[in-house]
């Protein structure tokens, strides 16, 4: 088992020119599974030299924001387009992937095939997927390994709902939390989020947004002391340098660098702290 960091970057004006956008691969046995599919996910893949075709699992966080979605019609077409010696037959014969994210998952992939109508490929690569949305529970279980699912929270003006997803297998135990939003309280009280608390309490790997436009420094690390993950693992990481004011606020912000970042969360939590990389390998 094992987990590659494919994308630990941000969007927006401020997006680092040498990182993607948020996803993760996760490989047990023989199965591939992917969590969210932005920006230039699909180079970081051939990059980790893994075929699309053999990505059998993709699982959303949610489908409201870009930087999570972007890359979902490169990945699929390229599971028909990218086959070496390249017929009809061969591909057919290719797994199904099957898709899974918070509701609107499905309306989103269909309004994706859609949109590419035009292309007498859009059938073939829908019939190669298999789209359910979830609400939470265990949404997948094989002989070697599970998928729990738990709903958080994160902005979105019309209410839509965003996962926190846990895979444990026989080797150990993975918590990707998505986008989380803790700034709803003038404390940012990370207790708005007590679904995903439970998911990742004594995780062997906890993989947490440290976006400083969703939640603070010291609110990360608060949530690393309350689930004692063996090892965090910082994503979803901005530019060091000077940032625009939050939306209600006036004063402008400054992101630190890596180091410091991970300085001033062990001012708060002693557990062992990895900045996220593009391509980033931990073996599990």
């Amino acid at each position: 088992m094992k987990v590659i960091l494919l994308g630990t970057g941000c969007p927006g004006v401020r997006m680092n020119g040498i990182k993607a956008n948020a996803s993760e691969a996760i490989i047990i046995d023989d199965d591939i599974l992917l969590f969210d599919c932005g920006r230039w996910v699909s180079y970081r893949l051939a990059e980790a030299k893994i075929k699309p075709w053999h990505v059998n699992y993709l699982f959303f966080t949610h489908v409201f924001h870009f930087d999570h979605m972007c890359d979902f019609p490169t990945l699929i077409f390229s599971r028909y387009l990218g086959r070496e010696g390249t017929a009809w037959n061969l591909w057919e014969n290719t797994k199904k992937m099957s898709i899974f994210g918070p509701n609107g998952t499905k309306a989103f992939s269909e309004g994706v095939m859609k949109a590419f109508s035009v292309d007498f490929r859009a059938e073939i690569v829908w019939k190669g997927l298999n789209v359910t949305d979830v609400t939470g529970g265990i949404i997948v279980k094989s002989d070697s390994w599970s998928v729990l699912a738990v709903a958080t929270t994160h902005f979105s003006p019309q209410g839509v709902p965003s996962l926190a997803y846990r895979i444990d297998s026989k080797e150990a135990s993975i918590v990707i939390s998505g986008d989380i939003t803790w700034r709803d309280s003038k404390e940012e009280n990370f207790l708005h989020n007590p679904n995903l608390i439970q998911l990742a309490k004594g995780v062997d790997v906890f993989i947490i947004d440290t976006d400083d436009t969703h939640t603070s420094t010291e609110a990360v690390a608060r949530l690393l002391v309350e689930t004692k993950p063996k090892t965090a693992v910082l994503t979803h990481l901005q530019n060091p340098g000077p940032l625009p004011p939050r939306i209600g606020e006036t004063h402008p912000r400054n992101w630190p660098r890596n180091d410091e970042l991970k300085q001033m969360i062990k001012t708060i939590y002693d557990g062992e702290v990895i900045i996220g990389e593009d391509l980033k390998t931990i073996a599990l």
